[in-house]
């Protein structure tokens, strides 16, 4: 029988030469490790798990996109399926959310690094931890719902990702979704209910403070020379949720600390750029949604647009430039920022 309740999650660490699931996929896919190239390059989209117009619209141009810059893989920011996450590892949804949808060779013959989003934790999140040793050949990689990995190019450079499960640790917006969902009837009960339970427990609050305290030590840990996070809740969002107060007290004293580069988020189903404290944050939250800037003046938001979308990122020695995509494939907004850290830090 799945496991419906949201279990504890332990922290797991890939290494450059483990390939675990992925060990029946064909060679071309990259689980971490050396880049036979001086630049890094991939894609990311957020919010993208509703079959529709909009989704196939998107994923069309990202599969053009990620084709074009030589993609070696795409970050999924969560909300994977709606409404209510899957139920197994063999929920159709797999099939007619996913792999139907996402056809390019681009975007087959890569690795998905996922996290979960909200929505995701309605019915079965562990099932999407799951599904990545549980379907051989898959390239679907999400080992644990916090875990990091380490890449290096031809030339030297290093790259290290933290992925965070933010729907744990910001337990008080998850809660207030919830019931903002249930209210408008989207969302039942017993949803409601597995929720409510897991953060009465005081299991949520463990694995919060479990979490946070494995992110702070991951960060301090890095000596690349790019280090970027990402999560599903934005820190900070002119969007229709806004900042996440909690991430704002708890989490961004430790991208400042460990001097991340940037934090990629969704949630808010909106493409954005915003700052803070040398560091950027990006929003892309809208592979299958139309969200709202409500926000236009806030204080971080450099640049915002409501067209869905996504985003290319390439990384070089010394820099790195976001490119924002709408469903028609045009560009509509790039940005390239300078390396933060130096070699060692």
């Amino acid at each position: 029988q799945a496991r419906r309740l949201p279990l504890r999650c332990e922290e797991a660490t890939t290494q450059h030469t483990t390939m675990r699931a992925f060990a029946a996929v064909a060679a071309s896919l990259l689980l971490a490790g050396a880049v036979a190239s001086p630049t890094l390059d991939f894609v990311t989209i957020g919010d993208w798990g509703e079959p529709g117009s909009v989704q196939q619209g998107v994923a069309a141009q990202m599969g053009k996109s990620a084709e074009a810059i030589g993609a070696k893989f795409v970050l999924a920011l969560g909300d994977n399926f709606y409404e209510n996450g899957v139920t197994s590892t063999t929920d159709p949804q797999w099939k007619s959310t996913w792999l139907d949808v996402y056809t390019a060779k681009s975007l087959t013959s890569v690795p998905w690094y996922a996290i979960l989003g909200n929505h995701d934790y309605h019915q079965n999140p562990q099932a999407e931890v799951d599904y990545t040793t549980a379907v051989a050949g898959t390239n679907w990689h999400m080992p644990a719902r916090w875990y990091n990995e380490s890449f290096s190019t031809s030339d030297g450079t290093t790259i290290d990702f933290v992925f965070i499960d933010t729907v744990n640790l910001a337990g008080g917006a998850t809660t207030a979704k919830m019931q903002e969902l249930h209210q408008a009837g989207r969302i039942s009960d017993e949803v409601v209910a597995r929720w409510t339970s897991y953060v009465a427990s005081g299991e949520q609050k463990r694995d919060a403070q479990s979490q946070l305290a494995w992110i702070n030590a991951t960060l301090a840990a890095s000596t690349a020379d790019w280090l970027i996070v990402c999560g599903h809740y934005p820190v900070f969002s002119a969007g229709e949720h806004g900042n996440t107060l909690l991430l704002e007290l708890e989490l961004l004293p430790m991208l400042e600390a460990h001097k991340v580069d940037a934090y990629f988020d969704g949630h808010d189903h909106v493409l954005e750029h915003l700052q803070s404290n040398g560091i950027n944050f990006f929003v892309s939250g809208n592979g299958a949604k139309e969200g709202t800037i409500k926000n236009p003046k806030q204080k971080e938001l450099v640049w915002g647009q409501m067209d869905p979308g996504f985003t290319t990122n390439t990384i070089s020695a010394t820099e790195m430039t976001t490119t924002f995509i709408d469903h028609t494939g045009k560009t509509i907004y790039t940005y390239t920022q300078q390396r933060r850290r130096k070699a060692g830090a």
